[in-house]
């Protein structure tokens, strides 16, 4: 198996669930200063910032914050695009009663001529589990497998 392709998705997994705690921390604190913005609590002893542009001002900017922090939730994901030109790929979130955090299962099939490889993300709070799969025969899975390093490398020259 290729240390590279689990590297890459490893890094993966981790930007998105970090993405989507950053998230999950700050709408609901956020929403909060906003709910008080809407009562008329008086809040400039707390930030500095209503001072010197008013609650109006202080408002659209909190509103704006938490549109930001749901795009990013929403893109925490995002596959590189390079990728989705290769293969296929589908994410779906789950959310449990009981659980703070979403799950969240990725899968990704790179296409190639060889032979696709399948990369399937699951996670379940802060930790996750990666499966690569690209077939049983030895020289057309590592042909393919060596294809998506190729790609990979090629993504990270370009960023």
């Amino acid at each position: 198996m290729s240390d590279q392709i689990r590297q890459y998705f490893e890094r993966y997994a981790e930007n998105g669930i970090a993405q989507v705690k950053r998230s999950l921390v700050a709408i609901p604190f956020y929403d909060d200063i906003r709910k008080r913005l809407v009562r008329g609590e008086d809040l400039s002893q707390e930030l500095e910032g209503i001072k010197l542009a008013g609650p109006d001002k202080t408002l659209q900017v909190v509103l704006e914050t938490i549109e930001e922090y749901k795009d990013q939730m929403k893109g925490a994901w995002k596959i590189h695009d390079n990728l989705l030109r290769k293969g296929k790929f589908r994410f779906k979130q789950v959310k449990l009663e009981r659980e703070l955090m979403p799950r969240f299962e990725v899968d990704y099939l790179f296409e190639n001529t060889v032979r696709s490889v399948k990369v399937e993300i699951r996670t379940a709070g802060e930790t996750f589990k990666i499966y690569i799969d690209a077939g049983k025969e030895s020289m057309r899975s590592q042909m393919a497998l060596h294809e998506l390093e190729k790609e990979l490398t090629f993504i990270a020259l370009i960023t």
